[in-house]
Formats: structure tokens, sequence, C-alpha cells
């Protein structure tokens, strides 16, 4: 099936061959991590102590892991109706932490600050592919298709790129340079639009 990313971009990484932390190879930028709060879904920032909970949906720490509790029994279909009754009057342990990390990344990137080490980073990538690659994204319409890889602006490079493998002038290994110039040419068309661009990655 894949991992997806979105946001001002939007496409999926290539099975196999590519991380979802792949724009970390195109900039020296570390992934955002994402977290939400358990029971309640909410979501929170990552460095928070072991005594907080979601003040949103609970009153207190206690309120909010009795809650979990709960929740864990439901969810193992228990059939002591007492259960719950029973874990109140326990004393809480205030080591767990009530939050968890979800499978999903983000990076915030800026023209002003990560533009010119992109654009180095992409022309570092052009000797892995061939000149008849490099026309082919050089030949690619500059319009807002270019953010989002499933309108097929890439199409045509990326058969190219088969065509130059097939023909032995490219190995099947560089497929990894392939889909991170794709990446960094949709991140750069983003930048020089906007000068701004929000990534959301799943991992």
């Amino acid at each position: 099936m894949g991992r997806f990313y979105w946001g001002d971009i939007e496409g999926r990484f290539w099975v196999g061959v590519q991380d979802s932390d792949d724009i970390s190879n195109l900039i020296n930028l570390t992934y955002i991590s994402t977290y939400e709060w358990k029971c309640c879904d909410c979501g929170t920032n990552a460095d928070i102590n072991y005594d907080k909970y979601c003040s949103e949906c609970y009153g207190s720490y206690e309120e909010h892991k009795r809650a979990i509790d709960a929740d864990d029994i439901d969810a193992d279909n228990a059939d002591d109706i007492d259960a719950d009754n029973a874990d109140a009057d326990k004393p809480i342990d205030m080591s767990e932490k009530l939050y968890y990390q979800k499978n999903i990344i983000s990076y915030e990137i800026y023209k002003d600050e990560h533009y010119d080490e992109l654009l180095k980073s992409l022309k570092d990538l052009e000797p892995t592919l061939t000149d008849r690659v490099m026309q082919e994204f050089a030949n690619i319409e500059q319009d807002d298709k270019i953010l989002d890889t499933f309108k097929k602006s890439f199409e045509k490079t990326e058969l190219v790129f088969k065509e130059e493998v097939k023909n032995g002038l490219l190995d099947i290994s560089s497929t990894n340079i392939l889909a991170r110039y794709i990446l960094g040419t949709q991140v750069k068309y983003c930048l020089e639009k906007n000068d701004y661009c929000n990534i959301i990655c799943e991992c």
C-alpha cells in the first residue's frame, strides 16, 4: 500500500527505496514527531512531563488515567462490571505517560532558511541521473500540478528513467535518487510559490 505524505505537497513514498524522513537527506532539518493523548486522542506537544494530562477533556491526571484504564478494560471485554469501581480505590501510578507517539512525522520548511541548501542538494544529485532524465525534469510544466505527484507531472520523467535503466545507462539502485529528486522538486516549487512548505509524512 505504501506510505503517503500530504500538506502543502502530496504524494506517496516509493516502497522499498524511500524512507519517510527522506526530506532530511535534502535539508539538514529534524522532523517533528506527532503525539496524541491516550483515550481522547487530542493532539499534544512532545516535551511534556509525566504528570501532565489532557486538560481539555479531564480535570486531573488521575481522572485521565482512570479513563484510560476503563477504556483498556472495555477493550479486553472484561466481564467484571465492578472493575471500574475497584480501580477507583487504587492509588494512581503517576509515572506513566498518558500520551503516545503516532506513526506520523512532519516538517516545517522555510525559504529564507532552507532554500539554498535544498538547491545545493538537488544539484549534487544530478550527476547520479542521466542528462536525458534531467532534461525531462526541465521539461516539466511549472504549475501547481507539481505539488501533487498523483497529477502525473513526473510521469514522463519516470518512464525515461526506466528506459535508461533498461538500456544499462542507469542502475536500478539509483531509484532512491529519482524518488528524492522528485520530492525535492516539489518542495522547491512550493518554497518558490509560498516561501513556506509544511509536510506531514506517514511512517
